[in-house]
C-alpha cells in the first residue's frame, strides 16, 4: 500500500514528489531524514511500477505539482524496462532515476545510461544523508535547467542549495568560498594561534618581492592589486599576472628557502599581512588543517588565471573581429602587415595563455601539494601515538589504520561480515557499526561490547582515518595534474618515437577540464593500439582543439552533452582517431570551408576562429602524413583523424612555428 502523499509545506514552491518504487529498507528512516531538511519534498512509496502509475496524482504545471526524480529498488526486476515503462509516462517526463539496489551487479542498465535517465546507483542499506543531498543536488539543477523562468524557481534553488552546503566538511565549505573569503578564512585561522597580526596600509609601488632577492616572508593579500613581473635574460620585463595575482605572495621561494622567482608591485592602496617563515611553521604545526587551505588558497588563484585566460580568448575574438573589418576595406598592400599583426596577436596570447597556466601550476601548487602530503603523514603519525598513549582507546589504531590503508570491502562482504559478527554479540546494529569501522576479530568485538564502551570516539577516529586518505588522494590526484600539464607544454619539433596516443588524450582531458565541466566523456579506447612516431605536443594541441570545440557547440543547446572518443588500428600502417558529439552538428555547406585559415562555426554563426582554429589542426596533421575529416554522424559531429604509425615521411613539410 502506497504511503498517503501530502501537500507541499511550501505555498510557493511546487508540489515536489519522489516517488519509492520497489523494496527499500529503512524507508521510514529515510522519508524522516529527507523530511527534516527538505521539508517540501515528499516520498511516497508504492509496491511496483503499476500502482505508481495509477496511485500518482495528476503531475505537471497545471497541477502545480513535479516528479523530479524517482527512487528505483531493484526487486522490481529488469530496470530498463521499469524505466521506459516510467519514462513512456507524462508523469514521469522530468524525472532522473535513483537505482537503490540489494545485488552484486546489474547487466540491465544499458538503456537508462544510454538515454541519460540514471541519477546515481546506490547500495541497500543506503545512507541518508548522503540520499538526501543527492535530492538536494537534483533539485538545484532541475529548477535551473528545467524552470529557470518560473517564479519559485530562485527560492527553491536557493533552499536547495543551502542543503549542499550546511553542514558540509571543512573542504566542502572552501570550495564555496570566494578568493576574499578564503583570504579571510586563513587569517583567522593564523590569528587564532598567533594573536592579532597588524595589517599594512601600502601606496602603490611598493615591492613585495624583488626577482633574484631573497624572501623572508609571505604576504597576505587582503585588499587592493599586486601586479607579478620577471625580467628575461635580454632585460625585457614581462608581466605575468596582474587581476590574477592571488591573494599570497612570496609563497613559492618562500616554502622552498630560495630566491625570489618574481617580482611582485604593489598597482594600488593594499591591505596585507605579513607572515615570516617562523610564524607560518608553527602555526602548521599547531594547526595542521591549514595546508589544505593554504592549498584551497592557491588552486583559487590558479582557477581565477584560468578564467582571466578565457578573458584574453574573448577579447582576441573582439580584436579579431575589428582585425577582419580592416582587413575587408583596406588595399591589398595593407592587408599583409594585417595579418602578420594578428598573427602576432595570437602568438602573444597563447603563450601568454600557456604561460599563465604553466608558471600558475608551479607557483601555486607544487609546495602547497608537498606541504598537505607533509602534514597527512604527520597528523597520522601524531594522531596513532596520542591514540597508543590513552588506554581507553586500546582498539582506535586499529580502527584509525583500517580507515586509512584498509582494504575496500564491497557491500556483499561487509553484509556477510556483519552477519557473522551479529550472531556471536547479539545485536546487528552495533555489529554493522564495528564493521564499518574496520573491526572486524570477533575476540576484538567481543572485548568492546563487555566493556560497554562507548563508540564514538571510536568512529570519530575512523573519520580522521578516512579524511588523512582523501587528504593524500587529492594530492596525488593534483600532482597527475601538474605532469599532465608538463607534458603537454612540452616544446621540441623534433620526433618523439613510442608516444602512446591515449595517455596523450587523457592529459589533454585533465587540462581542459574547465572547459569541460558538465560533459561526459565516453572511451572506446582500442586496447591493440601501438605506439606511433610523431609530434607529441603538437597533437595534444589538436586533441585540445577538437574538444573544446566540440563542448561550445553543445554548450546551452544539449541538456547532457556527451564527446565519444573512439581510437582503433587502420590497416597495418596507420591508426585512427574518432571525436563525436551530440550536439547540433555541421552545415552540410560548411564541413570542407571549417578548415580554411581563420573559419570556423559557432552555433550556426561564422566568426574568425580563436586560438590556433581547425585550419591549424589541419596543417598539423598533414605534416604527420595523416588526414582529418569532418563529417555528422549519428547524434552530432564528428571530427575524424587517420595518423601513421610510423610517422610522417623524411619529405614532410615541417610544422610552422
Amino acid at each position: 500500500m502506497a504511503s498517503q502523499i501530502q501537500p507541499s509545506a511550501s505555498a510557493g514552491i511546487p508540489r515536489l514528489i519522489v516517488p519509492v518504487i520497489g523494496e527499500l529498507s529503512a524507508l521510514d528512516e529515510a522519508r524522516a531524514h529527507v523530511g527534516a531538511i527538505i521539508d517540501f519534498l515528499e516520498l511516497p512509496d508504492f509496491p511496483d511500477v503499476e500502482a505508481a502509475l495509477a496511485g500518482l496524482p495528476p503531475i505537471g504545471r497545471e497541477a502545480h505539482t513535479y516528479i523530479p526524480a524517482c527512487i528505483v529498488t531493484s526487486s522490481v526486476g529488469n530496470i530498463d524496462d521499469a524505466i521506459d515503462r516510467l519514462a513512456a509516462s507524462e508523469q514521469f517526463a522530468e524525472a532522473r532515476f535513483i537505482l537503490v539496489t540489494t545485488r552484486e551487479s546489474h547487466d540491465d542498465l544499458a538503456r537508462s545510461l544510454d538515454a541519460g535517465q540514471m541519477l546515481s546507483v546506490m547500495t541497500d542499506p543506503v545512507t541518508t544523508q548522503v540520499l538526501g543531498r543527492q535530492l538536494a543536488r537534483r533539485l538545484v539543477r532541475w529548477a535551473t535547467y528545467r524552470h529557470p523562468d518560473d517564479p519559485w524557481s530562485p527560492e527553491l534553488d536557493q533552499r536547495a542549495h543551502h542543503l549542499l552546503t550546511h553542514g558540509a566538511v571543512e573542504f566542502s565549505r572552501q570550495l564555496e568560498m570566494t578568493s576574499a573569503q578564503l583570504a579571510a578564512h586563513l587569517l583567522s585561522v593564523i590569528e587564532e594561534e598567533l594573536g592579532p597580526r597588524p595589517r599594512l596600509e601600502l601606496p602603490a609601488g611598493v615591492h613585495l618581492t624583488r626577482q633574484g632577492w631573497p624572501v623572508h616572508g609571505v604576504f597576505l593579500v587582503l585588499s587592493g592589486s599586486v601586479a607579478l613581473h620577471q625580467s628575461s635574460s635580454e632585460g625585457a620585463d614581462v608581466l605575468l599576472h596582474h587581476a590574477s595575482s592571488g591573494p599570497l605572495i612570496g609563497l613559492n621561494s618562500f616554502t622552498r628557502r630560495s630566491l625570489a622567482s618574481f617580482t611582485a608591485k604593489t598597482t594600488t592602496p593594499v591591505q596585507a599581512v605579513r607572515i615570516t617563515m617562523e610564524q607560518l611553521e608553527r602555526v602548521m604545526a599547531k594547526q595542521p588543517g591549514i595546508a589544505s587551505l593554504l592549498a584551497m588558497v592557491s588552486m583559487r588563484a590558479l582557477s581565477d588565471r584560468l578564467v582571466r585566460a578565457e578573458q584574453l580568448h574573448i577579447e582576441k575574438e573582439r580584436l579579431a573581429d575589428q582585425l577582419e573589418i580592416e582587413h575587408e576595406t583596406t588595399a591589398r598592400a595593407t592587408a599583409e602587415e594585417l595579418k602578420a599583426a594578428r598573427s602576432e596577436l595570437e602568438e602573444a596570447a597563447q603563450f601568454a595563455m600557456l604561460g599563465q597556466m604553466a608558471a600558475g601550476i608551479a607557483h601555486e601548487l607544487n609546495n602547497p601539494i608537498a606541504a598537505i602530503t607533509r602534514s597527512a603523514d604527520h597528523l597520522a603519525t601524531d594522531t596513532a601515538a596520542l591514540v597508543s598513549a590513552l588506554p581507553a582507546l586500546e582498539a582506535g589504531r586499529s580502527v584509525l589504520d583500517a580507515a586509512r590503508e584498509g582494504e575496500w570491502l564491497a557491500p556483499r562482504e561487509q553484509r556477510r561480515l556483519t552477519r557473522d559478527l551479529a550472531q556471536t554479540i547479539g545485536d546487528r546494529r552495533v555489529a554493522a557499526q564495528l564493521v564499518q569501522m574496520g573491526i572486524t576479530d570477533v575476540a576484538a568485538a567481543q572485548a568492546l561490547v563487555r566493556r560497554g564502551d562507548d563508540f564514538a570516539p571510536l568512529q570519530s577516529l575512523h573519520q580522521i582515518g578516512s579524511s588523512i586518505r582523501d587528504i593524500e588522494l587529492a594530492a596525488r590526484r593534483i600532482t597527475g595534474l601538474v605532469q599532465s600539464l608538463r607534458s603537454y607544454s612540452r616544446s621540441g619539433d623534433y620526433l618523439v618515437h613510442d608516444v602512446d596516443i591515449h595517455e596523450g588524450i587523457e592529459d589533454t582531458l585533465r587540462l581542459a577540464g574547465p572547459q569541460l565541466a558538465g560533459v561526459t566523456i565516453t572511451r572506446h579506447y582500442a586496447p591493440d593500439l601501438p605506439p606511433i612516431t610523431c609530434y607529441p605536443s603538437r597533437l595534444e594541441q589538436v586533441w585540445t582543439n577538437v574538444v573544446i570545440n566540440a563542448a561550445e557547440a553543445m554548450a546551452e543547446v544539449t541538456d547532457y552533452p556527451e564527446i565519444a572518443i573512439t581510437t582503433a588500428r587502420r590497416g597495418n600502417d596507420h591508426i585512427r582517431i574518432r571525436f563525436e558529439d551530440n550536439g547540433p552538428g555541421i552545415a552540410e555547406d560548411l564541413l570542407e570551408r571549417i578548415f580554411l585559415p581563420r573559419f570556423t562555426t559557432k552555433q550556426g554563426t561564422v566568426h574568425y576562429g580563436l586560438g590556433m582554429g581547425l585550419g591549424i589542426c589541419r596543417q598539423i596533421i598533414d605534416a604527420h602524413d595523416g588526414s582529418i575529416k569532418a563529417s555528422n554522424g549519428a547524434h552530432g559531429a564528428c571530427m575524424t583523424i587517420t595518423l601513421p604509425i610510423a610517422g610522417p615521411a623524411p619529405e614532410a613539410a615541417p610544422i610552422e612555428e
